[in-house]
């Protein structure tokens, strides 16, 4: 419930980015903060999406491969967000919190970038042991503040990547569609690479 509501609400605020009264700054905050909320709520809705990432690398117990189970479980929660974003888009662009077809391209792209984060984090892998080596400073070992980048690295990426989308819908509205596009190619091409090299090391 948590996980659809979240969804609604990335839609309210894709509504409001729209709307004439918001700044650019303001606008890179709302969509900062749409993008981090469609990635929190599309957490409960991609387990199975980490549970098909754990395979990469290791023996295949399942006949499809790893490709498929991930793109098989990319599936429902695209179309519950996307949707569901869309429904909150509406509902408050018809409430006169914004314009529609700006709202409807800024909630389709947080809910398509927010997805393809959640696919980055399952093919990411474990943590590196080389960022646990030891950073000697004069304020202390300063590898923890590694580990946590690497942590929260889909979090970081939601923040940067819709503050550019609140931008784009303010300067230019379907460019959202665009930035979101673009983006997908590049996690889409990540993404291969990360399944290539743990196949090649099974």
């Amino acid at each position: 419930c948590a996980a659809l509501l979240g969804a609604l609400l990335v839609g309210g605020l894709c509504a409001m980015l729209s709307g004439s009264g918001v700044a650019l700054p303001g606008a890179a905050l709302l969509g900062a903060a749409a993008l981090v909320l469609a990635y929190a709520a599309l957490g409960p809705l991609t387990r199975g999406l980490r549970n098909a990432g754990e395979y990469i690398g290791s023996a295949p117990l399942l006949p499809q491969p790893v490709g498929v189970l991930l793109f098989q479980h990319l599936i429902v929660p695209g179309l519950c967000a996307t949707g569901l974003a869309a429904i909150g888009a509406g509902c408050a662009s018809l409430l006169g919190a914004g314009s529609l077809v700006p709202a409807l391209a800024a909630a389709a792209g947080a809910a398509i970038l927010a997805l393809l984060l959640r696919l980055a984090a399952a093919v990411k892998g474990t943590l590196p042991m080389s960022l646990l080596a030891p950073i000697p400073t004069e304020f202390g070992d300063l590898s923890v503040v590694s580990v946590v980048l690497w942590s929260l690295d889909g979090i970081i990426w939601a923040v940067l990547l819709g503050g550019v989308l609140g931008m784009f819908v303010r300067g230019v509205p379907l460019a959202a569609a665009g930035l979101a596009l673009l983006a997908g190619a590049a996690f889409v091409l990540w993404s291969r690479h990360r399944l290539r090299a743990g196949v090649e090391s099974a």
